[in-house]
């Protein structure tokens, strides 16, 4: 699709007043600035091109509340994203960024889910940890090796993927994400049980498979088989506790 096309897209949404605006799967390389007149819009799709910077008027839509960027070529976010601050959704999965929020970025208040899955990130900036509304992350298949001991801030957390990263441990704060249904730490580096997971009265879906656990302690028996369910396999438990094994949501 050419730029002239995608102009003309931008025209029509500002003329009909929407606000949504799903210009993905174009191969876009550069988006048209008139992108920034659309003040109306909540919804921008911009996944799956080839952008290597997203346009920065995307600044001036300061009613955005969705934007997706998933599968880019984006090294870096223009610095007035920040503006944002009606962002509720953001989708940064599979692009070279290495980090998306930093002590500017953590103004977004209103952002509930946060996917940033294969972005290259090797360290989670406690930043991240500012963002006290989240209730969704995505952050696997990185490169990460350690939690900021922050993370406990992230009280609103309900669901939370981490798999496909280097984790040994988790930090002593984790065990105030009381609100935490769900939890993937598949393929990670994982050679005990954290305990402070234990404490997680609300969780109901816990992913381990794929580390390397070898055995679990029977202290542990009354919360596992509370949960609905318990993924373990690929890892090189000798010997689980007798409730546990005959746990309805046990996969092994």
């Amino acid at each position: 699709m050419t730029c002239t096309e995608v102009t003309n897209i931008i025209k029509s949404c500002k003329e009909e007043g929407s606000s949504t605006l799903n210009i993905s799967h174009r191969k876009l390389v550069i988006v048209p600035p008139e992108i920034g007149d659309l003040h109306k819009l909540k919804v921008l799709l911009l996944n799956d091109a080839s952008l290597i910077m997203p346009p920065r008027e995307i600044e001036k839509l300061t009613n955005l509340e969705e934007l997706h960027l998933e599968n880019n070529k984006l090294s870096m976010l223009p610095a007035g994203i920040k503006n944002l601050s009606k962002l509720k959704y953001l989708c940064l999965s599979h692009n070279p960024i290495s980090f998306v929020i930093n002590d500017e970025t953590a103004n977004y208040q209103c952002l509930r889910y946060l996917f940033i899955d294969n972005i290259e990130m090797s360290t989670m900036p406690a930043s991240m940890c500012l963002l006290e509304n989240l209730e969704y992350l995505s952050a696997g298949s990185n490169n990460i090796k350690k939690l900021p001991e922050e993370f406990g801030c992230l009280e609103t957390l309900k669901w939370l993927r981490l798999s496909n990263n280097c984790l040994e441990t988790v930090p002593d704060s984790f065990e105030k994400l009381q609100k935490l249904i769900y939890l993937d730490l598949s393929i990670n580096l994982f050679s005990y049980f954290p305990i402070n997971i234990s404490k997680l009265k609300k969780l109901s879906s816990l992913i381990l498979k794929d580390n390397k656990l070898t055995f679990l302690n029977e202290s542990l028996s009354n919360f596992l088989c509370g949960l609905g369910k318990l993924d373990l396999r690929y890892n090189k438990i000798i010997d689980l506790p007798v409730e546990v094994m005959s746990s309805s949501g046990l996969l092994l």
